[in-house]
């Protein structure tokens, strides 16, 4: 699938939802990464029908284990969060301050192990926090609460091994 073919979707979905009931809030392309894949094309074709642009941010994976390399990566979401203003003040001016922007899913990488669950980790996603505070995001989701790896890793908040023992990233 092309960025064309999404949109022109996406515009069918859009327009079907919102005749049955114009309240609810759609959005998309919930782009797996903060390249934000099919985002501009998203905004010139259905712009009339976007409540909320997401997108989905894994900043360090396979990238790097150094401390202040991994912080280094946390100001990618604001970068990915100004273009897509921008694609909204060129595209749908009209637009502008009514289109939402959100972090349908979040984490410092997405391959799990003991980097994702550790206190370097939990500094990291304080540090991401204040980036997407910064970039104005709207809303954002953790991924995610309770995965654990069979060594003790994984994205979990908690530690799933019946204890729910908070991790780094809760505190």
């Amino acid at each position: 699938m092309d960025a064309k073919k999404y949109a022109a979707i996406y515009l069918e979905f859009a327009k079907a939802m919102k005749a049955v009931d114009p309240t609810i809030k759609i959005g998309g392309p919930t782009s797996s990464n903060d390249s934000i894949t099919f985002v501009e094309e998203l905004i010139k074709q259905a712009g009339d029908y976007i409540d909320f642009i997401s997108f989905h941010t894994y900043p360090v994976d396979g990238k790097t284990f150094a401390a202040d390399a991994m912080l280094a990566e946390t100001p990618r979401v604001g970068k990915a969060a100004d273009k897509i203003r921008e694609w909204i003040k060129q595209h749908r001016p009209d637009r502008v301050g009514k289109i939402e922007i959100g972090v349908t899913e979040w984490h410092v990488k997405v391959h799990e192990d003991d980097l994702t669950c550790n206190l370097l980790s939990g500094i990291w996603a304080t540090r991401f926090i204040g980036e997407m505070y910064e970039a104005r995001i709207d809303f954002a989701n953790q991924w995610d609460q309770f995965s654990t790896t069979s060594h003790g890793g994984g994205h979990g908040t908690f530690q799933n091994d019946g204890s729910m023992t908070p991790r780094a990233f809760f505190w």
